[in-house]
């Protein structure tokens, strides 16, 4: 007979740990660790125990649980690390698949949602996401971005900006005045709600096409690179 898969449980919850490892072990799981931190559980992997895999919360008190996943990633890639967290914001979701997550569950799913995800991500198919989490990034997919409000020329302002163009170098290339760059800056501010043009710049690094930006690096750095040389 197959032994039962391995789980360890990361989260600062001890209810809710005890809770989670009653309705494991109720689906033919065996929970072999519960601990509170990215460090006890890397005392725990120190001292021998065969883990396959983790169930790890984001929100760890004064601990990062997407820094812990980092770390795990790096030091037992073979282990399989999957977040179960009461965020299901898509950018946090992001975040997590891209340091390695192998899924990502809602709390508030059932103990058979649950257990079936973990099973499909021990038989290999990574990564997953719970159906909350799928039906939570569909809804945002769907959602209207603030910087689709934007104009064309707003949008063309937001880029220069985020490439680090001064007012009059975006009033010299687009041919309008100073003042009306000014005009379209306070106007991105408001529509985006953004305090200051550090924001406006994390904004467009968020929204706008990464190739839109480099192409507006690139001209700037030609433009530049042949006043040099005229002078």
């Amino acid at each position: 007979m197959d032994r039962k898969p391995a789980i360890a449980i990361i989260d600062d919850h001890p209810m809710l740990r005890a809770g989670l490892s009653g309705v494991l072990a109720s689906r033919g799981f065996e929970v072999v660790a519960q601990v509170d931190s990215g460090d006890d559980f890397v005392a725990v992997l120190q001292e021998g125990e065969s883990v396959d895999l983790v169930l790890l919360d984001i929100d760890l008190g004064d601990e990062n649980g997407l820094a812990v996943l980092q770390r795990l990633r790096k030091i037992r890639p073979e282990l399989f690390v999957v977040i179960l967290s009461h965020h299901d914001e898509a950018h946090i979701v992001q975040t997590a698949l891209d340091r390695g997550a192998h899924g990502f569950i809602l709390k508030r799913e059932s103990g058979e949602t649950l257990a079936v995800t973990l099973k499909s991500i021990l038989q290999g198919v990574t990564p997953v996401l719970s159906p909350m989490i799928q039906v939570a990034l569909r809804r945002d997919s769907e959602r209207k971005k603030p910087i689709d409000e934007l104009s064309a020329r707003e949008l063309e302002v937001l880029r220069l900006l985020a490439m680090g163009y001064r007012y009059r170098e975006i009033a010299d290339d687009l041919g309008v005045s100073k003042r009306t760059v000014e005009y379209h800056s306070q106007a991105l501010r408001e529509k985006l709600d953004a305090e200051s043009l550090v924001d406006l710049v994390r904004i467009a690094d968020e929204y706008l096409p990464r190739e839109s930006l480099n192409k507006a690096a690139r001209e700037k750095r030609k433009r530049e690179d042949g006043g040099a040389t005229n002078t």
